[in-house]
């Protein structure tokens, strides 16, 4: 980004693009809303198994799959955001602006408040799914461990929106030098949100023949 030259005694402190911030926020918010809401659904199925403790497993890899959705939402939406995110800051180095973009920080911990909640959901699940093979300990034996990270992942979800907005919103200072880091950044974010979203996938869709075959295998 080139900052528009302004005479010496007309200088003023460059502010910040509210735009880009607007975009981090909203693509890196969905993710972790998706992650959020993915954990309540199997909060429910945890809690629906305790009920019905004869629940075939055709049942159980049903909710599993089914709460993947959400997550699965929230994670094509930020790859979306994000390929737009990318190309505004992109096209922002090459013209002249009276803004200057975030820095590479700022979209740093921004994607590291989506990365977190989803990361919890996938190792939750992860941990539901070990339980329900053949020989393993139970869900009984981990229901409690399943349950304070499902509850995590649903109280840091709605947390991470809120510091998003609020670093969205704030004054900070920065630096015109550091603008194609930032893309850098952006870039390796979104890299990672398309293989947590490929991820995700493939273990919905194997989740779907679980329950058509009744087998995990």
């Amino acid at each position: 980004m080139n900052p528009a030259i302004v005479p010496p005694n007309e200088m003023v402190r460059p502010r910040m693009a509210t735009i880009p911030r607007l975009l981090a926020m909203a693509s890196y918010s969905l993710g972790a809303l998706g992650a959020s809401l993915s954990a309540f659904l199997l909060y429910r199925v945890l809690e629906a198994m305790r009920a019905a403790e004869s629940a075939g497993i055709g049942a159980i890899t049903g909710g599993l799959a089914e709460s993947n959705i959400p997550v699965l939402v929230g994670l094509y939406a930020a790859i979306a955001g994000g390929f737009i995110t990318i190309i505004v800051a992109a096209v922002r180095i090459g013209i002249t602006t009276t803004t200057l973009s975030p820095p590479a920080w700022f979209y740093f911990i921004t994607a590291a408040l989506c990365f977190l909640p989803v990361a919890l959901s996938w190792a939750t699940q992860s941990m539901f799914i070990q339980a329900l093979y053949p020989g393993s300990e139970g869900i009984s034996f981990v229901a409690t461990n399943i349950r304070t990270l499902l509850i995590l992942t649903m109280i840091f979800g709605p947390i991470a929106v809120f510091l998003l907005f609020i670093l969205s919103v704030i004054p900070f200072r920065l630096n015109p030098n550091g603008q194609w880091l930032g893309i850098v950044i952006l870039v390796f974010a979104q890299i990672v949100l398309i293989l947590l979203a490929v991820a995700f996938q493939m273990r919905t869709s194997w989740l779907w023949r679980a329950m058509e075959t009744e087998s995990l295998g």
